[in-house]
């Protein structure tokens, strides 16, 4: 190969990295988007769920509750039934709305999110878990605090061969490394999760929210970590004399 022809190659080659990485980086603005999207869309129902329906069937037991106490017999048995599934019904409302968008990221943070979380994910199924979780988390992108959020839901739900699960979130001086260390029964279904399109769109969107990832396996024991930076410190407006 002649000096020309090197040259023309190396050219094609760079012209093709540099359409790779742009094409790269547009997937990675698109998934966002499409994940941005999606979470809004989560929090438009869930909000529905709050003010209206579980607010109308709220309404609904309180008028009950007159009724039923001025019924008796039979009547008095029936309302009270009646009352009972209204109860049910608010509560499985209460559980989608958590599901849908994590009120308590919004309120109390990512901290506070994580831990009721695990919390109520691994009593209901018996699974060990140990965590290791600052009171309050500050400065943190809310888009990546969400997208890591989403991350532990996608590690951790409809697992049957998760056994132990360990969540860690500590301060460091530039932003925060959340630890999530799972433990499954055999490592069949351990590649194909991490490989899931769930797990690779979430990847991208922390990526594109300047999270930093890396993960490492063990045997049966599987650990991802991330590194959430920071959000820059926005200057003190001043006042005009």
């Amino acid at each position: 190969m002649n000096k020309r022809s090197r040259a023309r190659e190396a050219a094609l080659t760079d012209s093709r990295n540099v359409a790779g990485s742009e094409s790269g980086a547009v997937g990675a603005e698109l998934v966002r988007h499409l994940q941005v999207r999606d979470e809004a869309q989560r929090s438009a129902i869930a909000r529905l769920l709050h003010h209206d329906v579980s607010g109308m069937l709220a309404a609904a037991r309180m008028d009950l509750s007159r009724i039923s106490g001025r019924a008796e017999g039979e009547l008095r048995e029936q309302l009270d039934r009646v009352d009972q599934i209204l109860e049910q019904v608010i509560k499985d409302a209460r559980r989608e709305m958590q599901r849908l968008h994590p009120a308590l990221l919004d309120h109390f943070g990512l901290a506070m999110a994580i831990r009721h979380y695990v919390d109520e994910a691994c009593r209901a199924t018996g699974i060990q878990y140990k965590l290791e979780l600052p009171e309050a988390v500050e400065g943190i992108d809310p888009q990546a605090a969400i997208a890591a959020y989403r991350l532990l839901e996608s590690l951790t739900a409809d697992d049957a061969a998760l056994q132990e699960l360990g969540v860690a979130l500590h301060a460091r001086r530039d932003g925060y490394l959340l630890r999530i260390q799972r433990v499954v029964d055999g490592s069949r279904s351990e590649p194909e999760r991490m490989k899931s399109a769930d797990v690779r769109a979430l990847r991208l969107w922390l990526e594109a929210c300047g999270v930093s990832w890396s993960e490492s396996r063990a045997g049966d024991c599987s650990i991802v970590e991330l590194r959430i930076p920071r959000e820059p410190v926005k200057p003190a407006e001043t006042q005009g004399g």
